[in-house]
């Protein structure tokens, strides 16, 4: 039986090779991706499903600001557990601040 991989996207590369070297400078460690996707995995177990917006509200509330609490973080952190599997789109049930819908995530079960 093969070992099934659950190494965090960009494990191996915080930046895509098409990127300029400014974000590659830019990109986070590797550890810290890892930290804020699993951040976000134990926040969808414990309250989800939630928007980008609420998994940023919990967020804030258990980590405070800093690196990786931006909107554009949490959302980029929860697309790549959703390209690994580990959370799926549940509905689109949820509303943005401004009173848009929004697609609520889980954790894929």
């Amino acid at each position: 039986m093969t070992a099934v991989d659950h190494t965090p996207i960009y494990a191996s590369l915080a930046a895509r090779l098409s990127d300029p070297p400014t974000s590659h400078a830019a990109a986070p460690p590797v550890s810290k991706v890892w930290q804020i996707q699993s951040r976000i995995f134990s926040i969808l177990e414990a309250h989800g499903p939630c928007t980008h917006d609420e998994i940023r509200d919990w967020y804030l509330l258990a980590h405070g600001y800093g690196r990786g609490s931006s909107p554009a973080s949490i959302r980029t952190r929860t697309s790549e557990l959703h390209e690994l599997g580990g959370v799926r789109a549940v509905d689109r049930n949820g509303v943005t601040p401004s009173g848009r819908s929004a697609t609520r995530w889980d954790v894929h079960r």
